[in-house]
């Protein structure tokens, strides 16, 4: 059995870059809830999904980097949202 050739695999999405990143997404994001940066410093919440947006589109480790902090936002977004349904439900009992 032959293996196949590197350079028609995609590279990897995923890797250690992207958890190292995905960790500092949040810390990012959690900046101004833990009291280290002021409570309207609005830029913590919005500048891990506006940097992985932007380097999604480099190849190799920026990608990996990118997505990580993209994943990092997303969870934020998603923990938003959950809260709020939560709010919601809450409010209707």
């Amino acid at each position: 059995m032959t293996e196949p050739l590197r350079r028609y695999l995609a590279p990897e999405p995923f890797g250690p870059e992207s958890f190292a990143s995905a960790i500092l997404g949040f810390l990012c994001i959690a900046l101004p809830f833990i009291g280290w940066v002021p409570n309207d410093a609005v830029w913590c919440l919005f500048a891990p999904g506006v940097a992985g947006a932007a380097l999604i589109f480099f190849p190799g480790s920026g990608r990996r980097i990118g997505i990580g902090l993209l994943a990092a936002f997303l969870g934020f977004f998603l923990i938003a949202l959950a809260f709020l349904a939560g709010l919601a439900v809450g409010h209707l009992f």
